[in-house]
């Protein structure tokens, strides 16, 4: 048998991780008191359970069976929490977010696939950037914003009515709310069209994005196995190794990640060659609205100290591209998909828009000021998250106060955990979002119209640390999604165009929401990492 180069990398990284996890896994753990699920194996814990398309039931139970705190077993018995407990969530994201970041695995795999971005930065780095971009979400900017949203949302509006010119029809949704997202963050965010809207349209890069989170999720090894990989050699080394390893998996991941990367490289060269140039669209502010636009004339005008570096950039528009299109896609597809399923508030939404919009397209403020519609988006975030959990990880021995006490597995009164270094927490945003103690007795189901009479007492009470109507989805501290009122906009905006031309019902393929670290629609059996979303559309009579 001849051993190859390849061989010898996985052996080298898998004994690495093997003898990292060995050193944690024997012996007791401060954590061994806390109540949670058995362990389904040694090898691998919870973890199979955690990471699949239909752990749905595993994670109600773990915040219905163990309450706000709960430890998760992982590999080779390693010792994980899953918490949704408000005060300790505070800790956590905003009070003490410099010991409870990503874990150094998580960076990692960040940074192979968006580069030095937001998501894959820490410390001075990360508040710099942070710093940089703040502005370009600015209400003012996402104003001058809207014509160009309601441009594509027309777009897509005249894609569906092309299809059901001779009535009803079953329309593959989700990939056309993908190109209307990516065409969205590429108009209003690079400066740039994809030409995704018209029928045959192919976009490599929709596609490479569409099935980054499934292909991870499907297969978590790669999480845990990946950042050990990535300590062997140089960068050209490991790249040679990728490029001649014959496997489906890692060709397909390493083609998202380059595809990704060589667009945001073509996008940032042309901007910032026009910038040097003189171009009127960056030099103008009647021109060059674009998120990019504005982003290279702050950076150009920012301090030597404070101005990024062009590969800090192209990760920008990297991670931009990623999170706007998917999370967004994903947020109008889950909302259709409830419309669907309850054509009598389809109907009052609908007769919401049609009331409101007249003959001309809403602006940014009338849009905010539509109850109706603002109550469907936030019931929808706040219930159906589009991202259920995020990891952190203690980077130094801590301890977590509790909003409120829980019983240990001998029975004792927990007001506070002791948190050792090297801790993975998951932190439980479905979780949270969806707490009794928080949003009442009718907190597991989706109800918009809780958003149109005050809330109970015990939500503003809770103080959640997020940064969105006192939710989790979103996030808090200084990493909160950054685009949210963005993607608000767009689903508004989207929802506000369809919605007066359109009906939608169920088709006859039943959906299947598959759990992944962003929720996705798929049909039900379906074995293809492509997101789909199939209804029944028909033209809305005048």
């Amino acid at each position: 048998m001849t051993i190859t180069i390849v061989d010898v990398a996985l052996a080298t990284s898998l004994l690495l991780l093997l003898y990292g996890l060995l050193r944690k896994s024997f012996g007791p753990s401060p954590l061994d008191a806390i109540p949670g699920p058995p362990s389904k194996s040694w090898l691998m814990g919870n973890l199979p359970e955690m990471f699949d398309f239909d752990s749905w039931k595993f994670h109600e139970e773990l915040a219905a069976k163990y309450g706000r705190v709960a430890k998760v077993n992982s590999f080779l018995g390693t010792k994980n929490l899953y918490i949704s407990d408000p005060l300790a969530l505070y800790h956590i994201i905003v009070k003490d977010q410099h010991i409870f970041e990503k874990h150094d695995d998580d960076f990692e795999i960040f940074s192979l696939i968006f580069g030095p971005g937001l998501l894959s930065v820490k410390g001075d780095r990360h508040r710099k950037q942070r710093k940089i971009l703040n502005p370009v979400f600015s209400t003012s900017h996402l104003r001058n914003m809207v014509p160009t949203f309601y441009g594509i949302a027309k777009q897509l509006r005249g894609v569906i009515a092309s299809k059901i010119k001779d009535g009803p029809l079953e329309v593959e949704m989700m990939l056309w709310l993908t190109h209307t997202a990516l065409e969205l963050v590429g108009q209003a965010g690079l400066g740039r069209s994809f030409d995704l809207l018209h029928e045959g349209a192919v976009s490599p890069y929709a596609e490479a994005i569409k099935c980054l989170g499934p292909v991870f999720f499907e297969y978590p090894i790669l999480l845990f196995v990946g950042p050990s990989l990535m300590k062997i050699g140089t960068p050209k080394f490991r790249r040679f190794i990728v490029e001649r390893t014959p496997h489906w998996l890692v060709q397909r991941i390493r083609h998202m990640i380059d595809t990704m990367q060589q667009t945001s490289e073509d996008v940032f060269y042309s901007s910032s060659s026009a910038l040097r140039k003189g171009n009127a669209a960056f030099q103008e502010e009647a021109e060059g609205k674009d998120i990019l636009s504005i982003l290279l004339r702050a950076n150009n005008k920012a301090s030597s100290k404070e101005r990024l570096a062009d590969e800090e950039v192209i990760a920008q528009l990297t991670t931009l591209m990623f999170a706007a299109m998917d999370t967004t896609s994903t947020a109008v597809s889950r909302i259709l998909h409830l419309l669907a399923q309850y054509p009598e508030l389809q109907e009052k939404l609908r007769k919401e828009l049609s009331e409101a919009q007249a003959d001309s397209d809403l602006t940014y403020d009338e849009l905010d000021r539509l109850p109706y519609l603002d109550a469907i988006c936030r019931e929808t975030s706040r219930y159906y998250c589009t991202v259920p959990t995020v990891g952190r990880a203690a980077a130094e021995d801590a301890v977590l106060p509790l909003s409120s006490p829980i019983t240990d597995v001998n029975g004792k009164e927990m007001r506070e955990i002791f948190v050792p270094k090297g801790t993975r927490i998951t932190v439980a945003i479905m979780a949270a979002n969806r707490s009794k103690e928080i949003w009442g007795e009718d907190a597991e189901e989706w109800k918009p119209q809780r958003w149109l009479a005050p809330l109970p007492e015990s939500v503003s009470q809770a103080h959640l640390p997020g940064v969105y109507s006192n939710m989790m989805t979103f996030l808090g501290g200084s990493r909160a999604c950054i685009g949210f009122k963005f993607a608000e906009l767009e689903i508004k905006v989207i929802l506000a165009v369809l919605l007066r031309a359109f009906r939608f019902s169920l088709s006859e393929k039943e959906i299947f929401w598959r759990m992944g670290m962003i929720v996705t629609p798929s049909v039900k059996g379906s074995t293809r990492f492509e997101p789909e979303l199939y209804l029944k559309v028909e033209a809305v009579d005048d």
